[in-house]
């Protein structure tokens, strides 16, 4: 079912959209066609190396023989006034975003669902990605709880199962609703909600 209403204390604090496909050597002399396409909405760019780290303890007896370290992975990085980030390296492109609140909601103004597809029409012009391994979408959430704790304020932040018509939040130390089902001989938890004051 889909979701139409803009919210007006949405709790996304992050999103995050991933696509992985195997390495490709001529990347690297197609990013500077695919950045003159995203330079007007991403125009702050780096080139960094991006290097795996292993952290062990082998003991004070241990001789081990390491490799010379490596440059590591060339990540192109575009960044948006937005300060949402667009990285680029040899098997994968990542959008990540602290600005956009909502994927393709109509009644938003700006969907990260435009800002995905600009940049991925974009790369697929420049590029012409052969074989996607993997399509990924993560959203963060933080949920806060307000300064001013009561049941009206409680519910512009969150339609709330807890039963706020019959109890105070501010008299409650702790608030839980939990419902269970019934699937074959097993119940499983389905619902759970809790506000719990420290």
């Amino acid at each position: 079912m889909a979701i139409n209403e803009v919210f007006p204390n949405p709790t996304v604090k992050q999103v995050i959209f991933q696509i992985r496909y195997p390495n490709l050597f001529y990347l690297e002399n197609k990013i500077g066609d695919f950045q003159l396409l995203v330079m007007e909405k991403f125009p702050e760019t780096q080139l960094l190396y991006r290097q795996q780290v292993v952290f062990a303890d082998f003991g004070p007896e241990a001789k081990i023989d390491l490799p010379e370290p490596q440059k590591g992975n060339k990540v192109w990085s575009f960044e948006s006034p937005q300060k949402v980030k667009l990285n680029i390296i040899s098997n994968s492109l990542d959008l990540t975003s602290e600005f956009h609140k909502t994927y393709t909601n109509e009644g938003a103004e700006y969907k990260f669902r435009d800002t995905i597809e600009f940049v991925v029409d974009n790369f697929m012009k420049v590029v012409g990605i052969p074989v996607i391994n993997r399509i990924g979408l993560r959203y963060i959430d933080e949920c806060p709880l307000p300064e001013t704790l009561t049941n009206t304020r409680y519910q512009e932040f969150y339609n709330t199962a807890l039963p706020l018509g019959r109890f105070n939040i501010q008299d409650a130390q702790n608030l839980h609703f939990q419902g269970q089902v019934k699937r074959g001989k097993h119940y499983k938890q389905w619902c759970q909600a809790t506000v719990i004051r420290y």
